[in-house]
C-alpha cells in the first residue's frame, strides 16, 4: 500500500513528465487554444479550440491552421512575420455563425528560437451582433430625415435647450366644424 514515486534524476524520465503535464495542461484550458508548428501544422490544442472548429480529437494532427482558416487573407504571410497580430473571422452559416477573434502569437522553445504560433481564439459573436445592431440602427435613423439630427447621429450632442419635449401644434377650427356651430 505504499506509494510509488517516480525517479526524477534521469533528464529524459523528467522531460517526458513535463510534455505529458504541458499536454494535459493545454487540453483542459477554457480558453480555446492551439499550438501551429512554422508549417501551419496543429501540434496540439485545447479541447474547447478543437471544440470550436468542430475537429476531433483523435485525428487533429492531420489538421493544418491554413486549411481550418482558410477565409482568412494573408495568413500565411502575416505568420512568416512571427508578429504578435489579431483578426476577426466567422464559422458556419448565416443562422447559425459563430463570429471570433484570434490571436496569434510567436512560440518559442527553451532557447528563444520560434517553433511556431500559439493560437487562442474567443467567440465575441454578441459583440459583433451587437455592433451590427447599432449599425442597422444608425442606418434607419439617418434615412428617416423627420428624426432630430443628433438622434441619427448626425451630432455628437443634443442641442442646446432641448428637453425631448416638442410644444404641442396649434390647431385652427376647421371650416366643417364651424358650419355645425
Amino acid at each position: 500500500m505504499g506509494q510509488k514515486f517516480l525517479n526524477c534524476t534521469n533528464p529524459r524520465t523528467l522531460k517526458a513528465v513535463e510534455r505529458i503535464e504541458q499536454h494535459y495542461l493545454l487540453r483542459q484550458l477554457p480558453q480555446a487554444t492551439a499550438l501551429v508548428g512554422l508549417d501551419g501544422s496543429l501540434v496540439d490544442a485545447s479541447d474547447s479550440w478543437l471544440a470550436l472548429f468542430g475537429l476531433p480529437p483523435k485525428n487533429y494532427m492531420e489538421a493544418n491552421i491554413f486549411k481550418v482558416l482558410e477565409h482568412v487573407g494573408d495568413l500565411k504571410e502575416k505568420l512568416s512575420n512571427h508578429n504578435t497580430f489579431s483578426f476577426r473571422h466567422d464559422l458556419g452559416q448565416a443562422n447559425n455563425r459563430l463570429w471570433l477573434e484570434s490571436t496569434l502569437t510567436p512560440w518559442y522553445d527553451e532557447k528563444e528560437n520560434i517553433i511556431g504560433s500559439i493560437v487562442q481564439t474567443h467567440d465575441i459573436s454578441r459583440e459583433v451582433e451587437k455592433e451590427l445592431e447599432i449599425e442597422r440602427i444608425n442606418a434607419i435613423l439617418k434615412q428617416n430625415p423627420k428624426w432630430p439630427k443628433w438622434v441619427a447621429g448626425n451630432m455628437t450632442s443634443k442641442p442646446k435647450g432641448y428637453t425631448g419635449v416638442t410644444k404641442p401644434k396649434k390647431y385652427t377650427k376647421s371650416p366643417c366644424l364651424t358650419n355645425l356651430m
